[in-house]
C-alpha cells in the first residue's frame, strides 16, 4: 500500500492522497481517449479542477485520460484520495469530502465516467478482501471496521482497540494496521472473519508504510544516515524493515516478499524485502520521484507521482517514464 497520511507537499494528512497536477504548459481540458486497449491499470490525476481516470500502456509509453470521477458536492476536485485494487480487477478511487468522510468510485472499463459505488465514513481507502472489500474509520485509538460484499454494499460492522492511521490486506481475510499509541506506535493483525484481533506489537519507530504478507504486517521506515538496512522480527510475527532514505512512499507485495519505494529526494530506491530471512537487496534506483501511486501488475511495478508514471520491468530491471496527462511534459 501507499501511506496516504504522510508526506504535508504531496499526501494529505488524515488518509487523503492529493495528486495535484498543475497543467503549466497546457490549460486546455484534457480530452478523454476512448481506446482502453493495452492498459495494466488505473490510476487518478487531477487537470483542470477535474479528476480523472488514467489508464497506464507500458508498451506505448503512454498514460491515457480515459473518464472523469464526479465530485461529491462537498469534495474537492484537485484532491484525491487513495487508489484501490482487487485480484478480479476492479479498480476503485476515492474522492474526499471536507467533512473527512469519501465517497467511492468504481473504474468500468469503456465508460467515461467513474460510477459511485458506497460512502466511506473514515474517507478511504476500501482494502480488498475474499468475496468483498473493508473499510475503517478511526478515533481516539479505537478502528470501525466495516465489511462490503462484492458490489460495495456493507455487510457488517465491528470495533477494535487498536489505531488505524496506515492499513492493507492481503486480500483474503486478515486487515494489517499501524498507528501511533501514546509514544510508541501498534501494528496490529485483525482477523477479518471472527472480526477479532491475532496479534499485536508496539515498535518504537514511526512506520512509513505497512503491508500484509504471508499472515502478518510488514512495516518499513527510512532513515538517511542509516549504516545498513536489515529486518527485524517482532514477537508479534510481524516484521520492521529499517532502510536507508528519506522516507518508504510505498511497499508492494510480490508473493512471499515485497518491494518498498524508497524516496532519497534525487533517487528513488526500490528495495527488495524478504521476511522470511530478513534480507534486503537493492533491485534498482530510478530518478527521485514523489511517489503517490503504486502497483504490481504482472511482473511491472508501476510508480505515480510529480506528473509522470514510471514502469519498471522486475524480469529485465528495465525502467520507463513517461508524462501524465495535463503535466508540464504531456504532449
Amino acid at each position: 500500500m501507499v501511506n496516504h497520511g504522510r508526506r504535508v507537499s504531496v499526501i494529505m494528512a488524515a488518509a487523503v492522497v492529493a495528486l495535484v497536477l498543475t497543467a503549466c504548459s497546457r490549460s486546455a481540458t484534457v480530452e478523454l481517449s476512448s481506446d482502453w486497449s493495452h492498459l495494466i491499470g488505473y490510476t487518478n490525476v487531477s487537470v483542470d479542477d477535474r479528476m480523472l481516470v488514467v489508464g497506464i500502456d507500458p508498451a506505448a509509453g503512454e498514460a491515457r485520460a480515459l473518464a472523469d470521477v464526479p465530485t461529491p458536492p462537498d469534495g474537492n476536485p484537485v484532491e484525491s484520495g487513495p487508489v484501490s485494487r482487487n485480484g478480479a480487477g476492479q479498480t476503485v478511487v476515492v474522492q474526499p469530502t471536507d467533512s473527512g468522510a469519501g465517497v467511492a468510485y468504481r473504474v468500468d472499463r469503456g465508460s467515461a465516467t467513474a460510477t459511485e459505488v458506497a460512502s466511506l465514513p473514515g474517507g478511504g481507502p476500501l482494502y480488498p478482501r475474499r468475496g468483498g472489500w473493508a473499510d475503517t474509520a478511526s478515533k481516539q485509538g479505537v478502528t470501525q471496521v466495516t465489511l462490503r460484499d462484492s458490489a460495495f454494499a456493507a455487510t457488517g460492522t465491528f470495533r477494535i482497540s487498536a489505531p488505524s492511521e496506515l492499513g492493507a490486506t492481503d486480500g483474503g481475510h486478515l486487515l494489517c494496521l499501524a498507528g501511533r499509541a501514546g509514544h510508541r506506535y501498534v501494528v496490529t493483525t485483525i482477523d477479518l472473519t471472527t472480526h477479532g484481533t491475532v496479534a499485536s506489537a508496539h515498535v518504537s519507530a514511526k512506520p512509513d508504510d505497512v503491508a500484509c504478507i504471508d499472515g502478518h504486517p510488514l512495516i518499513a521506515y527510512a532513515r538517511p544516515g542509516l549504516a545498513a538496512p536489515g529486518v527485524t522480527r517482532l514477537a508479534s510475527g510481524a516484521s520492521a524493515a529499517a532502510l536507508r532514505g528519506e522516507v518508504v512512499d510505498a511497499i508492494v507485495v510480490d508473493g512471499h516478499t515485497a518491494i518498498a519505494v524508497v524516496d532519497s529526494q534525487e533517487t528513488t530506491a526500490l528495495e527488495l524485502i524478504a521476511p522470511r530471512s530478513g534480507k534486503v537487496t537493492e533491485l534498482a534506483t530510478v530518478p527521485g520521484i514523489a511517489v503517490v501511486d503504486a502497483f504490481l501488475s504482472g511482473r511491472t511495478l508501476v510508480l505515480i507521482g510529480d506528473g509522470r508514471a514510471v514502469t519498471f520491468d522486475l524480469r529485465t530491471h528495465e525502467s520507463r517514464s513517461f508524462p501524465l496527462p495535463g503535466s508540464r511534459d504531456a504532449g
